[in-house]
């Protein structure tokens, strides 16, 4: 559940119009079975409201030098070229939603406003053409080109050939690239090459159902990392107590009666679970269950820019 713009009247501010509208949107997501719930903002003021700054996105800077210098190592096998995605290209906009539903974890994004997502920010959407018309995959990106906000490709072929025709022939000296972090084939080749890069807090959390987000992301990372064997028993202040298990390919988690290993409020979990910085930064845990935190933590939570309400 998303909230937007949060706003008052310059004459009325200071009457308590802001905490009333958050209240009631908490109520209302509480009451329809929301399991998380995301928002942009100073975290101090929406701490307020049960919300942290958490969640993982990664950003890669990457220039015309990089290229220059990186060319013979990461010359693209293939050659694509940008055409702008317009609204009314149906049959391209469905072969785009493909690729964006390529992802082992998305947003739902009905067809019928899949380009109004790929405008938000003020962004425009690019779609790659090999030489014979094919598809390679699409884009968005800032009016001045320097900010790449969504990026799928066929594969990593067309991933190189996309980034570095786009720093080619597309005015901008340098580029941030953000992906989301189950994107790893994309993001080691973004690696590589980028100048710098950096793992971001990916905005404020506050999560409702930790049994439910908890299991399906640690499945989720199970599936594409593996995790270490083990179990343990953490309890959240509000919440109640989870049991989580990995043995092989099943994950487990579940709310238990169970003793607690240790204890956390919910700003400190919702940061050590799927928060960008391992847990030993965050906080101190028993010392036999810290290499299995550590193989666990944090989690690939993600809301793509394009997302945001």
């Amino acid at each position: 559940g998303g909230i937007g713009g949060v706003s008052s009247h310059p004459n009325d501010r200071g009457k308590g119009w802001m905490k009333l509208l958050m209240g009631r949107c908490l109520e209302e997501m509480k009451q329809t079975g929301t399991d998380l719930s995301f928002l942009t903002g100073l975290r101090q003021r929406y701490r307020y409201f049960g919300y942290e700054k958490t969640g993982m996105l990664l950003k890669y800077t990457i220039s015309k030098t990089n290229l220059r210098h990186c060319a013979k190592e990461h010359t693209p096998e293939q050659t694509v070229r940008f055409e702008l995605l317009e609204a009314s290209d149906s049959e391209r906009l469905q072969q785009v939603k493909a690729f964006y539903e390529s992802q082992p974890c998305f947003c739902v994004r009905p067809l019928s406003t899949f380009y109004q997502y790929l405008l938000s920010m003020y962004t425009k959407p690019w779609v790659a053409l090999y030489p014979d018309g094919k598809m390679a995959g699409y884009l968005v990106a800032s009016p001045e080109n320097d900010r790449i906000t969504e990026l799928f490709a066929e594969d990593k072929t067309a991933f190189t050939a996309m980034v570095d025709q786009w720093i080619t022939t597309h005015g901008a000296e340098e580029v941030q690239l953000f992906l989301a972090p189950w994107q790893k084939d994309f993001a080691r080749l973004a690696g590589e090459i980028a100048e710098d890069c950096s793992l971001l807090n990916n905005g404020n959390w506050q999560v409702f159902d930790w049994e439910r987000v908890t299991g399906l992301l640690l499945k989720l990372k199970q599936a594409q990392n593996g995790l270490m064997d083990g179990s343990l028993t953490v309890e959240i202040g509000g919440y109640g107590r989870l049991h989580i298990s990995v043995s092989g390919e099943t994950v487990m988690c579940e709310k238990t009666s169970a003793k607690a290993d240790f204890v956390l409020d919910p700003y400190t979990a919702i940061r050590m679970f799927f928060g960008h910085m391992p847990p030993v930064f965050i906080q101190q845990v028993p010392a036999p269950l810290q290499a299995l935190i550590q193989s666990w933590f944090p989690l690939p939570l993600c809301l793509l820019i394009q997302n945001y309400v």
